[in-house]
């Protein structure tokens, strides 16, 4: 399970920023030509395709894939509505239990405020769902 999750949430990391990079200018892009943008760009580019971002989510029906769009939006400063917010820790409920990292990561979902830079320096999608 190691191996499949890691691979799994960096695919779904990924995949995230392809969406993301396409609502910018309709390029495909990789993680690494995104993250050459100033984070609050990429908060403005994820508000702008946050639809797609979740529709993406939602078409994967896998907890893992919203647990990567919520450290996703954290890190960049994107939208969290309530109805998402509620989704996002739902599902982290639901993949990893109770161990001490990943109580700290609900509760920046719960006390996340939209435009918010997250320092989410504790944690790395890879270690997030490696357990």
């Amino acid at each position: 399970m190691f191996f499949l999750l890691g691979y799994k949430s960096n695919y779904y990391l990924e995949k995230l920023y392809h969406i993301m990079g396409a609502c910018a200018d309709g390029k495909s892009r990789t993680k690494y030509q995104i993250s050459g943008f100033p984070r609050e760009i990429q908060g403005v580019l994820i508000n702008k395709c946050i639809n797609d971002l979740v529709n993406f989510a939602k078409k994967s029906n896998d907890d893992l894939a919203y647990c990567v769009l919520g450290y996703f939006i954290m890190k960049h400063g994107g939208i969290m509505t309530n109805t998402l917010r509620k989704k996002l820790i739902s599902a982290s409920s639901n993949l990893i239990g109770k161990d001490k990292v990943f109580q700290e990561f609900r509760n920046d979902l719960t006390n996340y405020k939209s435009g918010e830079l997250k320092d989410l320096g504790y944690i790395h999608p890879l270690y997030l769902f490696n357990m």
